[in-house]
């Protein structure tokens, strides 16, 4: 069947009314806990599926997980950990009551997140003495902003009205997205954990970046190991795999839930990653670029204060959170509503990330957010942030966010030389993508492949192997009756040229390729065969002349050293 999968989250403040629009939509009661219902308020995410007819192609089907989010202030960290990745943000603002602080702060957090489309659902217009009126209140609110031009649909859910309208207009933008991103990276950050009698453990997440399939190995972050995926749901049914851009269930064996009670850290819990191995970074360091929405101006929005330089935060990203501590450039204090800078997140416990992984910043106290940003580079140097060979390198990536070569080539000028696994497993590219960006690199012969399994700065190459070739042509020129050079003086020759340290047995095998070969701790070129410089071989000539025509009457030992060359020759 022709399906597109899409990821739709609604967002708003408290009772305006979210959660009856997904039942209006979907049919679909989402508020599952008896607190939620005897409360009336969404506590924790709830899910359901809006399946659509294509507007224009008939045989196609248009399939969207809906995350329910809740709505009060106090519950917003569950809100941000359900939305790792969206589609199509369904923003509920009731008519009677209009734009309010968690419908800014929701949408806020969205556009952090770079949600790729959004809806505004004006519901309760059967409450509202003036809709009309109320409607051009929102564009006014929204002048400048990134949602400025997105439509606003008036609806009742209790009544019903606008509803068809809605629907019409959620499979319009739909078809209108490009399909989910495909990189053969699949992660799902797990917001339910439950066991299953018979079957055991089960997670569900929103699943991005690639496939899981039935029967596949697994790897589930931060350190719970492996498991294997037993089945597969999709939107409620059984499936061979799970595609990006859907809601997806996982039963795994091999590994069972977390007991909190017992303090151990085996076992699934909500906030892992469900991956596959070399899909990314296990890192508790990351430098990112923040950025900060010029509405946190207002302060009918923002309790939010200056970001100051090694300010505690809490950082979310997936469906997990930590506690970090931000580091700023020391030319800069703060980082102000509307300004973007780059900076150091130090956090409390690791998180498994890709570069490009995009985060919400809150303060400590989860009370307000305070902004967002994406990764940089998840495997920082020690070098402090405001050195320059630093602030280069995030300078290029932050350039030039969607250009697979400037996520590789930054990586590669600092380095000199990185391993093709490890820069791979770090970015957020496909394995055709990144070939194709190395290809580019090599074409422009800004780098080179050296040795099995690494990529390094086609001008250092250069200039290594060709010191290394030098010193070994010139000891063979200088002492050709010398096995060759001694390793630890090539070893010397090439680190001086620029060779890394910790890459200096792939530029030997580089080197070896090149028609070089080591034997006893010498290198030398393959095939030479060690000779007397042609001076001391001509005395060596009548030395065996000599003692070929008399072997056992010699020249005497005067003879024998009548010059340094044939000193040299007896020796």
């Amino acid at each position: 069947m022709n399906e597109r999968h899409y990821i739709l989250a609604t967002a708003g403040h408290i009772d305006h009314g979210k959660t009856a629009v997904v039942k209006a939509l979907t049919g679909s009661e989402t508020d599952r806990l008896p607190e939620e219902k005897a409360r009336g308020i969404t506590i924790e995410l709830g899910f359901a599926e809006l399946t659509l007819p294509h507007p224009t192609t008939p045989e196609a089907t248009i399939r969207l997980g809906v995350v329910d989010v809740p709505g009060h202030e106090d519950f917003v960290r569950n809100m941000v950990g359900g939305v790792p990745y969206v589609d199509l943000a369904l923003v509920v603002v009731a008519a009677d009551d209009g734009w309010m602080p968690q419908t800014e702060e929701h949408t806020q957090i969205l556009q952090y997140l770079r949600a790729r489309r959004a809806i505004i659902a004006l519901n309760k217009v059967d409450l509202a003495e003036d809709p009309d009126f109320v409607l051009e209140m929102i564009r006014e609110e929204l002048v400048d902003s990134p949602l400025a031009e997105v439509p606003i649909v008036p609806i009742s859910a209790k009544t019903g009205e606008g509803i068809d309208k809605l629907r019409a207009l959620i499979a319009e933008v739909a078809t209108e997205l490009a399909p989910p991103i495909d990189i053969g990276k699949p992660r799902l950050g797990i917001d339910r954990a439950f066991s299953l009698p018979g079957r055991g453990a089960v997670v569900t997440g929103t699943l991005f970046g690639g496939r899981l399939q039935r029967e596949q190995s697994v790897v589930v972050h931060p350190n719970r190991g492996e498991a294997r995926v037993r089945s597969v749901q999709q939107h409620g049914r059984d499936a061979t795999e799970g595609v990006p851009g859907s809601r997806v269930a996982l039963n795994l064996s091999q590994i069972g839930l977390s007991d909190r009670r017992s303090g151990g850290n085996a076992g699934l819990r909500r906030g892992d990653v469900v991956t596959l191995p070399e899909s990314g970074v296990l890192s508790d360091c990351f430098d990112v670029a923040i950025e900060r929405s010029p509405r946190l101006r207002d302060s009918q929005y923002a309790r939010a204060v200056a970001l100051r330089h090694g300010v505690q935060l809490r950082v979310h990203l997936h469906a997990t959170s930590a506690e970090a501590r931000l580091l700023l450039d020391s030319r800069r204090e703060r980082v102000e509503p509307g300004e973007q800078c780059i900076a150091r997140l130090k956090l409390t416990h690791p998180m498994w990330v890709l570069a490009g992984d995009r985060f919400i910043l809150r303060d400590s106290a989860q009370s307000t957010t305070l902004g967002g940003g994406w990764i940089l580079d998840p495997r920082p140097t020690k070098a402090p942030l405001k050195t320059p060979e630093v602030q280069e390198f995030l300078q290029a990536r932050v350039s030039s966010e969607l250009d697979p070569t400037a996520w590789i080539w930054p990586r590669i000028q600092r380095e000199k030389t990185v391993g093709w696994k490890t820069l791979f497993e770090e970015l957020p590219l496909s394995f055709r993508e990144f070939e194709c960006a190395i290809r580019s690199l090599e074409n422009d012969q800004r780098a080179q492949r050296i040795g099995p399994d690494h990529i390094a700065d086609a001008t250092l190459v250069y200039d290594v192997l060709g010191a290394m070739e030098s010193l070994v042509d010139a000891g063979h020129r200088k002492r050709p009756e010398a096995p060759g050079i001694e390793a630890p003086q090539l070893r010397k020759t090439a680190i001086e040229a620029g060779a890394p340290h910790s890459a200096i047995e792939v530029f030997l095998d580089a080197f070896r390729q090149r028609g070089f070969e080591t034997e006893r701790q010498y290198w030398r070129r393959t095939g030479f065969q060690p000779r007397l410089p042609e001076p001391v071989e001509r005395e060596a000539d009548f030395i065996r002349d000599a003692l070929r025509d008399h072997p056992f009457d010699p020249k005497n030992r005067e003879r024998l050293h009548e010059s340094p060359d044939r000193q040299k020759a007896v020796r």
